[in-house]
């Protein structure tokens, strides 16, 4: 941190004091009025849309505001808040403080039985078989093909079928009443199939050194049948997956309750050398950091009621008809708290969960960081979900050879990465765009960081730049990419003919807004850089 601290003050030169405080206030003063604006198309829509059973009672009593229901992911969440983080966070911590005194050493086992048990009673049986159908799928073909390949395409086929239009509508027959348990076990499964891609891809490289050395080894045993051979073959994979690798590490990785149904995910690797550690001391000073800390989510989660409440972002960006005819300024106020409320979500959403897994001194990728203090598509990726970015660099990234490698192969090295998290999003027509504009900026980032290293380019700015003039002209080339950051995220939280309409109207509708678009994201991104320099 330190060091990137330093790279950031050489590679942003400091600017005077005025200068900085202008971009932030322009910056700043841009997104608080454009979403404030709407504040009013809320209100003058507000019948329309209770109408449309988009709005529901929520704390109108208290605060004469109805709420916005039209954010499937929050009353997702909201729905099972109770049972699945109330109470299931609560059975945990009493299951985890007894096996801490009583059994550490057999702690996580314990910590996996609840796990199992609490889904087996939330998601019934058939949820449960369902789960460890995925598993075992994935835990025997790594063992029976020890080929890196193999998982990845049993991976990607087991992630493919969660889309299946056939499968939903089976799982559905076991919930008739519940429709949102669908989903959930749906969505459950998915995070699994990271974490079961993890762990596989780790059991495979574990034995690549001592299949290496035996297959130098000379077979001296007599000759036998095939059938005696591949039998043979099976039984001798299978004894060697369960030194280290056992199917139990499999569940105790998969089923430990605050991570399972949601995230972050963390890699196999962390999460093992992790189980190592002994148990949390509950002195009386970390006892009040993880009270602090638990409630100071708990208020992240009102505050999005709250926005919910009086900004109908959902319900306002699903209206073509009202998108069509906003003026530009309360559309680009519509864009941001678009974006914000994602951001917001997922604070609540992997902040709470992140948080309490250190109640079991668990160090697991934390919350997003506010994605308006980011002018850069790559620190986007690499701050908003973290545990997905460091098992995207771990899996896929850095095998390929990472960034380390000729122009060519940094294409594809940094292509792959969005492409499978564009298979792991369901294969949506909106989520291709949004994987590939993401992947484009990533892209330009990269190659324009390598032409700025170069020689030439590094002597022209010498000698005709200050370190000041430097850094403005880098902001003003930035401010298209960090336009492209905040747009591309449209394409994967509204309607995809929404966002289309929201590019076209907020870029090519008025030439003057187009310059004053060029002169808030050039304000963002020297607010972005002063903050980098800060090492925020």
């Amino acid at each position: 941190m330190k060091n990137q601290k330093l790279i950031s003050k050489e590679y942003y030169p400091v600017l005077a004091s005025f200068e900085v405080f202008n971009y932030f206030f322009v910056y700043c003063s841009i997104i608080i009025c454009s979403i404030h604006t709407l504040v009013s198309v809320s209100s003058e829509n507000e019948f329309k849309y209770l109408a449309h059973d988009n709005l529901a009672t929520g704390w109108h009593e208290w605060i004469g505001r109805h709420k916005d229901i039209a954010d499937f992911e929050w009353n997702f969440w909201e729905h099972y808040f109770f049972i699945t983080v109330v109470v299931g966070f609560v059975g945990h911590f009493t299951v985890a403080r007894i096996a801490d005194v009583k059994y550490p050493d057999y702690r996580y086992n314990i910590y996996c039985v609840y796990g199992i048990m609490f889904t087996a009673y939330f998601l019934k049986l058939h949820g449960m078989l369902f789960m460890l159908f995925h598993f075992s799928m994935q835990y025997f073909i790594a063992v029976l093909t020890e080929s890196i390949i193999m998982c990845w395409v049993s991976g990607c086929i087991l992630a493919y079928s969660l889309t299946n239009a056939t499968l939903i509508s089976y799982l559905q027959s076991y919930y008739p009443a519940e429709e949102y348990k669908t989903y959930f076990l749906l969505f459950t499964t998915a995070m699994c199939n990271l974490r079961y891609i993890s762990f596989s891809i780790e059991y495979v490289w574990s034995i690549d050194v001592l299949t290496h050395n035996q297959s130098n080894e000379v077979d001296k045993r007599p000759k036998r049948s095939l059938l005696f051979k591949v039998l043979e073959s099976i039984r001798t994979k299978y004894e060697r997956a369960q030194v280290n690798y056992p199917f139990k590490a499999l569940l105790v990785y998969q089923m430990y309750y605050p991570l399972c149904y949601g995230g972050p995910v963390i890699n196999y690797n962390d999460f093992a050398l992790q189980m190592k550690k002994p148990p949390v001391s509950w002195s009386l000073s970390f006892t009040f950091k993880f009270l602090i800390g638990m409630a100071r989510f708990l208020m992240w989660h009102v505050i999005v009621d709250l926005i919910l409440h009086w900004f109908y972002v959902p319900t306002i960006s699903s209206d073509f008809a009202l998108v069509s005819r906003l003026p530009l300024f309360s559309l680009l106020g519509l864009g941001l708290a678009l974006v914000m409320l994602f951001c917001l979500k997922y604070v609540c959403m992997y902040g709470l969960t992140s948080f309490y897994a250190s109640s079991d001194n668990l160090d697991v990728p934390g919350p997003p960081h506010c994605v308006f203090v980011k002018h850069r598509m790559t620190d986007m990726w690499k701050y908003f979900d973290k545990g997905l970015h460091l098992w995207l660099v771990r899996y896929i990234y850095i095998p390929l050879g990472g960034s380390k490698v000729c122009l060519w192969r940094f294409v594809r090295n940094s292509v792959l990465p969005f492409a499978f998290v564009y298979i792991w999003h369901g294969f949506g027509y909106g989520q291709a765009y949004w994987a590939l504009l993401s992947w484009f900026g990533v892209c330009v980032e990269s190659v324009s960081y390598r032409i700025y290293q170069t020689e030439y380019v590094r002597l022209l700015e010498s000698k005709y730049l200050t370190l000041g003039w430097s850094r403005r002209i880098r902001a003003l080339l930035s401010a298209p990419l960090q336009s492209l950051l905040l747009t591309s995220n449209l394409f994967f939280l509204v309607n995809f003919q929404v966002a289309l309409l929201y590019c076209k109207r907020l870029y090519l509708e008025n030439c003057q807004f187009a310059i004053f678009l060029i002169v808030f994201h050039y304000s963002g991104c020297q607010t972005s850089m002063e903050l980098q320099r800060a090492g925020v």
